[in-house]
């Protein structure tokens, strides 16, 4: 079983669904914050595309071995778990590298 497959299946059970995956470089100094990272872009994309999708959680799965490899994104719709439960998710992830996602009242995406 791989990192992300543990995680895919811990998410499963707290009631998380599996939306996505991409991939961040150098994960120790990138922000799943920011605009311009391939999580931020799916999340955006996510949120705009399926109506019932109102959160979005990312959380880091397999690290690449160098700041010059890519480290997987599992990303998970999180609408309407209690935030609790949200932030047990983080604790499926390396170091805790995650980022939660939503649409705000203009329809763009912002970073919690």
């Amino acid at each position: 079983m791989t990192i992300s497959d543990h995680q895919i299946e811990e998410a499963s059970k707290m009631g998380a669904k599996l939306l996505g995956m991409t991939t961040i470089w150098n994960h120790r100094y990138s922000n799943l914050n920011g605009a311009r990272t391939n999580a931020f872009g799916l999340a955006t994309h996510l949120l705009n595309t399926y109506q019932n999708v109102k959160r979005v959680v990312a959380i880091v799965g397999a690290k690449g071995r160098s700041q010059h490899s890519a480290s997987q994104v599992v990303l998970f719709d999180v609408t309407g778990l209690d935030e609790m439960i949200v932030a047990d998710l983080t604790g499926l992830s390396n170091n805790h590298d995650c980022a939660s996602y939503e649409l705000d009242a203009q329809g763009n995406t912002e970073s919690l």
